[in-house]
């Protein structure tokens, strides 16, 4: 599902990520370095060992799919990166906000954690953490910011909220290894 929303007086899509996580059907590669690089957006990022990569689908860049555990796994955790213009003169805190804000509108059940700022690699950067229902799924995700060149990169990790933990140092590091050129 992708909302739209206005900041600064312009449009903008949300994304969010369940649904990429449950309807891909089309695929592309990723280099020999464990690496998917889009040469369209200038970034790179690495693809935890066994996820599967998929390009260009309803807004996305891309987007990292865990591997199923097993015949009984509904939801596969991904990570999704969203690349968006940022407004000239827009403060990477006021877009997060007025992001979370978007968010608390649009999703049910909607929970907001910690907003802050940081130093992602040599970027500037927010995150926040949230969790919300999609159906009778109860999801947990954090989303990153990070601002660079008139780009917002978008990073946002989901999971069922009961295996956010479990998947939290795979997010961390695979958000972390985020490179825009």
């Amino acid at each position: 599902m992708i909302k739209q929303f206005c900041f600064a007086g312009k449009h903008y899509l949300l994304a969010l990520p369940l649904l990429w996580a449950l309807a891909f059907q089309a695929g592309c590669s990723r280099d020999g370095t464990g690496r998917y690089h889009s040469r369209e957006h200038g970034f790179s990022i690495a693809v935890p060992e066994k996820w599967e990569t998929r390009e260009n689908h309803m807004g996305t860049a891309v987007i990292l799919l865990s591997p199923r555990e097993d015949q009984n796994d509904l939801f596969l955790e991904n990570l999704n990166i969203v690349v968006e213009e940022l407004p000239a003169g827009t403060e990477l805190s006021a877009y997060l906000n007025e992001s979370v804000k978007n968010m608390a509108r649009m999703l049910e059940g909607f929970k907001s954690g910690k907003a802050e700022l940081y130093r992602l690699y040599r970027y500037d950067a927010g995150r926040a953490g949230y969790s919300y229902t999609l159906g009778t799924l109860r999801l947990e995700s954090t989303v990153t910011m990070v601002a660079r060149g008139g780009k917002a990169y978008v990073i946002t990790c989901t999971s069922t909220k009961e295996d956010f933990p479990r998947y939290r140092e795979i997010f961390e590091k695979t958000t972390g290894s985020f490179r825009a050129r």
